[in-house]
């Protein structure tokens, strides 16, 4: 999965923050069906879903509805948030 209990306390022993990306696996599967020769066949939406845990109300995670909000605006979130919080940029 893109995100685990255990990938969330390696994350957190590094200091790291994490911008998780909230979608239903219906926009999930329409844009994955627009991209042609994704790397991810829209038959593993489902599974990837399934076995997502949630990092919401994690330390250091921010979570922004990747439905509705453009990828600009979607970074300038992110990146004011990563500010705020004192963490680094990665280079």
């Amino acid at each position: 999965p893109l995100w685990s209990r255990g990938l969330g306390d390696v994350y957190k022993r590094q200091g790291l923050g994490f911008v998780f990306l909230e979608l239903t696996p219906a926009v999930a599967a329409d844009r994955v069906a627009h991209r042609p020769g994704h790397f991810m066949p829209s038959t593993l939406i489902d599974s990837q879903f399934a076995t997502l845990e949630s990092p919401v109300g994690e330390p250091l995670t921010l979570a922004l509805d990747a439905s509705t909000l453009s990828v600009q605006r979607l970074a300038e979130l992110a990146n004011q948030w990563w500010l705020e919080h004192g963490l680094e940029p990665s280079h």
